[in-house]
């Protein structure tokens, strides 16, 4: 097993060369990769500060705020024509939790996107405290 950095996996991919996992479903994607049925779940969840809450119950409510992802992550081609449409900002994350954390903390996005294997929402808020 190899690791590479994200863009280098998808241009050997394009290639022709290599396996990957853990990688979102998306239109462009699947024009030049084969996805097997999936072998587990990943779960994606809208993390916010406690003391600035708001309701979220699709994209359109994330219009004008600043929304931070894992660089070079998707999150499905709704969120991609969301993103293209300027509808929010994006704030571009190393996917290092820590550090993605401080910058909710600090004030540096409005909320952010975090992957996770688990559907429970207790679970997540216990690894993210």
């Amino acid at each position: 097993i190899n690791f590479y950095p994200f863009n280098r996996i998808f241009s050997n991919l394009k290639k022709g060369e290599g396996l990957v996992f853990d990688i979102s479903k998306t239109a462009e994607r699947e024009s030049y990769l084969y996805f097997s049925k999936p072998v587990y779940a990943n779960y994606v969840w809208l993390v916010m500060r406690s003391d600035a809450r708001f309701n979220f119950n699709d994209l359109q409510d994330l219009k004008g705020k600043t929304i931070g992802v894992v660089a070079g992550a998707t999150y499905g081609d709704e969120f991609e024509q969301a993103k293209i449409s300027r509808l929010f900002k994006i704030e571009n994350d190393p996917p290092i939790l820590l550090k993605r954390c401080e910058k909710l903390y600090l004030r540096s996005m409005d909320a952010m996107f975090h992957s996770s294997g688990t559907a429970k929402a207790k679970e997540v808020e216990r690894l993210l405290n």
